[in-house]
């Protein structure tokens, strides 16, 4: 699923997360992008968990593209469900996509072969 250049597959689990924090972070500071308020950080986290819950089974991938002022991160993973904003929840969530959806510059979802990739955009003032 990750075998394109430039995607990276990243670690199963929770710490798929902090993984790609950390690619989002160094992306940003080399490109010169402005990440205020780690916007970006936050909306990955929001993408990659909810790759790895809903892909349980398969690997979860992340390509970032940072060039002044804007950054775009996409997410993919083996499950074809649709995502979807949920009202949120204080026990079991549903803030994701309510985030991403307030505060990215726009953002998407395109079914793929084996899977889904769900992106967004931010740019910087």
């Amino acid at each position: 699923m990750c075998h394109v250049h430039d995607w990276l597959e990243l670690t199963t689990g929770a710490a798929a997360v902090t993984q790609a924090r950390l690619l989002v972070r160094e992306h940003a500071a080399q490109a010169g992008f402005r990440d205020d308020g780690g916007v970006a950080e936050l909306l990955t986290s929001e993408l990659v968990m909810n790759a790895v819950v809903q892909g349980a089974s398969a690997a979860v991938c992340i390509r970032v593209r940072a060039s002044s002022p804007e950054l775009s991160v996409e997410v993919r993973d083996g499950s074809a469900g649709l995502p979807h904003r949920r009202r949120p929840d204080g026990e079991r969530g549903g803030y994701g996509l309510q985030l991403v959806a307030a505060l990215a510059s726009d953002w998407g979802f395109e079914l793929e072969d084996g899977g889904k990739r769900v992106w967004f955009r931010l740019r910087s003032e």
